[in-house]
């Protein structure tokens, strides 16, 4: 069996959503201080979400399902942009998964049912995965530490928050959670059978 993409628009937004995570990664491993011993990288895992959805998606022969999984995917994307001096990373996949979303949604013979209920569905998952990055954040965990030069104290480096090991389980748990619920709007979809050609 061969994996064909059947999504380019699909496939290009997982492709630049998984760099916009993995640059805002790479960011903050060189913005921390290692000496406040946090769990900041889970916020990759949480951003990642989408894109593996969105590259399951994307390989999905039957447009229902495409679309309800990119449609998740695409809204997850398009809040992770409220993420800082990042999140405009976060703006052309959203925008490439709307559209392969669209794309699918219209090539699809969904039922009046289907179309109404799955895509709202598909929404609560992609809330749900943007609550994961909150759930990082669910305390203020501040913490300092003292910087030594030869044995001498030079200073010290604080910060209001960090990502402690409890709050990255809980972030990657709802992440998991969101990325079911989208998994579960999309399963059993098969659609109307489209009528043979004449």
């Amino acid at each position: 069996m061969t994996l064909r993409i059947q999504s380019r628009f699909g496939f290009t937004g997982a492709v630049i959503g998984g760099a916009a995570a993995v640059t805002v990664g790479i960011v903050m491993t060189i913005n921390s201080d290692p000496s406040h011993d946090s769990w900041q990288l889970a916020l990759v895992g949480v951003l990642a979400a989408p894109v593996l959805l969105a590259l399951v998606a994307s390989f999905r022969a039957d447009p229902g399902t495409r679309g309800i999984l990119l449609l998740a995917a695409a809204l997850s994307s398009l809040f992770f942009m409220v993420l800082g001096t990042l999140g405009p990373l976060f703006f052309p996949p959203a925008i490439l998964l709307f559209v392969g979303a669209a794309k699918a949604f219209g090539e699809s013979q969904l039922s009046f049912g289907e179309q109404v209920l799955r895509p709202a569905v598909a929404a609560a998952a992609g809330v749900l995965m943007v609550g994961a990055v909150f759930a990082l954040y669910t305390s203020d965990d501040p913490r300092c530490a003292t910087l030594y030069s030869n044995g001498v104290a030079v200073g010290s480096s604080c910060t209001s928050d960090v990502v402690t090991a409890r709050e990255a389980g809980q972030g990657l748990l709802v992440s998991a959670a969101g990325s079911t619920l989208a998994g579960l709007a999309a399963s059993g979809l098969r659609g109307k059978p489209q009528p043979a050609p004449i």
